[in-house]
């Protein structure tokens, strides 16, 4: 046989005596022969193993899809848990650290209290520790230098412009909102 000319492939379920069948693959191939006659080649397979096996792959296969999406589901619902818990003891340890840390700035100033001599070392003390804590730009300890005005005995931090030119008074007459609050 000279050539290969037009080929037939065709896999066939044919069904025997009963309920049962059976795979079988016909392949048909031209080609010519010494005279240049057409002569057809028939070629009948038996193929039931291999389409048991690509049945057993496909849906083995198709098992596969449905778990790994089922497993990418609880994996994407346990990593948003996570990640709110994640959230929430990063919010419960940030205020761990200021508790922390104004328990030290609280624990600072009864020793200021303690140690000091006199009235100006006490309040010195007290607002250089406050900001010195980390959680406040400005602190300031005044008294009432007469009914309309606030004297700054001390003050500490990078905000003590804000305090340059303001007037702060003790009457409680004025809304909030019109001065500087004064504890």
């Amino acid at each position: 046989l000279k050539g290969d000319g037009p080929q037939l492939k065709l896999e066939l379920r044919l069904t025997g005596s009963g309920k049962l069948f059976f795979w079988a693959c016909l392949e048909v191939a031209v080609a010519k022969d010494d005279q240049g006659a057409s002569v057809y080649r028939y070629v009948l397979s038996e193929i039931s193993s291999r389409k048991q096996m690509e049945e057993g792959l496909q849906k083995a296969h198709s098992l596969l899809e449905h778990r790994v999406v089922e497993r990418t589901r609880e994996l994407t619902i346990t990593n948003q848990a996570l990640t709110e818990e994640i959230t929430e003891r990063a919010e419960i340890e940030k205020t761990l650290r200021i508790n922390r840390d104004l328990h030290a700035l609280l624990s600072t100033c009864t020793v200021a209290l303690l140690d000091a001599e006199d009235r100006k070392t006490i309040v010195e003390s007290l607002c250089r520790s406050a900001v010195e804590c980390g959680y406040f730009k400005l602190a300031w300890v005044g008294f009432p230098d007469s009914p309309r005005q606030m004297f700054i005995l001390s003050a500490a931090g990078p905000a003590m412009g804000y305090l340059e030119g303001i007037t702060i008074t003790p009457d409680r007459k004025k809304l909030p909102g019109q001065m500087p609050a004064v504890i």
